[in-house]
């Protein structure tokens, strides 16, 4: 099983676990510690994971999803960030997307936390399946993850024939 069929397939699972008010406030709750720290979360996730397979991004998303579970069907995180800086104006997101985008994976969690809050507050949808994948690859030495979300942050806006900004790009993840 791949990485995007894995990522589809628990993310449909947090979606339909999104009524159950017992479970959500246990993953909302595992947001306050390390991935994978907070053994309640474990009945949620634990069933998902493979023998030694590396585990953060079920635990990170799962919590992120639980504090603000609207999700998006395209995009990046990258893009979540262009439509929080263009609603609240401010130079802090765009060092906070820089901050992100450097960080070590031991902060990941701090830093996406904070942003999924703040993405909450302004009603931004989130792509989890996506976030699940960048987080899995979020080491990678190419760093593709981090350069992509960078190119939706940045991106230049480009004028239709009616003089309408138009922002269509194709996103990709590579699949480890």
């Amino acid at each position: 099983m791949n990485v995007q069929t894995r990522s589809s397939g628990f993310t449909e699972y947090l979606t339909n676990l999104k009524e159950n008010k017992a479970a959500m406030a246990i993953l909302r709750r595992a947001a306050a510690f390390s991935p994978g720290e907070y053994p309640p979360q474990y009945q949620y996730v634990v069933p998902f994971l493979k023998e030694g397979e590396y585990d953060l991004p079920f635990f990170l998303a799962s919590s992120l999803f639980a504090l603000h579970p609207e999700l998006k069907a395209t995009g990046n995180f990258g893009d979540s960030f262009r439509k929080l800086a263009a609603a609240v104006s401010s130079e802090s997101i765009e060092l906070r997307f820089n901050s992100l985008i450097q960080c070590h994976t031991d902060d990941l969690q701090y830093h996406l936390r904070n942003a999924v809050s703040l993405f909450s507050s302004k009603g931004i949808a989130v792509n989890y399946e996506e976030l699940f994948r960048a987080i899995k690859n979020w080491n990678h030495p190419d760093r593709f993850v981090q350069r992509q979300w960078a190119r939706s942050f940045w991106k230049r806006e480009e004028k239709n024939e009616n003089g309408n900004e138009q922002n269509e790009q194709k996103i990709s993840i590579k699949e480890n």
